[in-house]
């Protein structure tokens, strides 16, 4: 096996488990993406929250939390209330020091 070899076979496995490393990273997040679902009904979003309908509804009117009207369901968008979570958890992390 030349050096030439020798260094072909390195960068390959050097690429191998970059390429490994990204798509075990990345995998859980394309996964819950795609089987979690666009939208949440009230009742889901507040369950989500861990707060009770009246309070995600003030919210909503708020307008802290963005909302669709389907005919007479309002939905909340999933993406939307991760961001809130996220956003309160950072600002938590922040009150505490």
């Amino acid at each position: 096996m030349t050096i030439d070899d020798q260094i072909q076979a390195a960068v390959r496995a050097a690429v191998r488990e970059e390429v490994r490393a990204v798509v075990l990273s990345t995998l859980p997040e394309a996964i819950r993406r795609a089987t979690e679902p666009e939208h949440m009904t009230r009742e889901e979003a507040a369950d989500y929250l861990g707060i009770s309908t009246r309070s995600l509804d003030y919210r909503i009117k708020e307008r802290r939390l963005p909302s669709v009207k389907r005919g007479r369901r309002v939905l909340i968008p999933t993406d939307a209330l991760r961001e809130y979570l996220d956003e309160a958890t950072i600002a938590a992390r922040g009150a505490d020091g």
